[in-house]
């Protein structure tokens, strides 16, 4: 198999990727409103156990949420620093036709984690300011948190364009650079 042809294309193959997850979310959001519908009844039953139970695997979620981010972030600084610390790498980066490509990949994943605790940081407010003031709840902030808030795609999408981001640096860097 032919990777270079597949590296090169990475961006391409996953803003598709993204796309065909975005649809179907939109497919399995119609699918669970109907589901819903039948079962509204059932679901207004649910037991505190169940709650409790939710509220540990959030517990458990938000742990690996921050601890992804900052491996992420600390990878999309860190590399670079390495690099420009690296006298030799340096020199070799310099004369590297690729020199922009690999600053702008490594930028470009950091700042869509950057991008993705922004969008979080204001739905958090958002959902929590909702609860915290009842005259906000109707609003069409509180609206667009609660909307944007069950959007996991939007997470998951920015994570895997993030590590797509820095394996192609990774790849250029090492085929580019230091391998040249």
């Amino acid at each position: 198999m032919n990777w270079s042809w597949l590296i090169d294309h990475a961006e391409v193959i996953i803003i598709v990727a993204f796309l065909l997850l975005a649809a179907a979310h939109v497919i399995r959001d119609c699918r669970l409103k109907k589901a819903t519908n039948d079962k509204e009844e059932s679901e207004q039953e649910a037991s505190k156990k169940d709650k409790q139970q939710a509220d540990e695997y959030y517990k458990v979620y938000e742990g690996h949420r921050g601890i992804l981010r900052t491996w992420l972030v600390a990878y999309g600084i860190g590399a670079p620093v390495i690099v420009l610390a690296n006298v030799t790498i340096w020199d070799k980066l310099q004369a590297s036709p690729v020199a922009i490509d690999l600053a702008a990949r490594f930028l470009g994943g950091v700042f869509c984690q950057v991008l993705l605790a922004f969008i979080n940081k204001h739905v958090a407010w958002g959902n929590y300011s909702q609860h915290d003031t009842p005259n906000l709840k109707g609003c069409w902030w509180a609206k667009l948190t609660d909307k944007v808030s069950e959007q996991y795609w939007i997470d998951l999408g920015l994570d895997v364009l993030t590590m797509c981001l820095f394996i192609k640096a990774t790849w250029l860097l090492v085929t580019k650079v230091l391998l040249a």
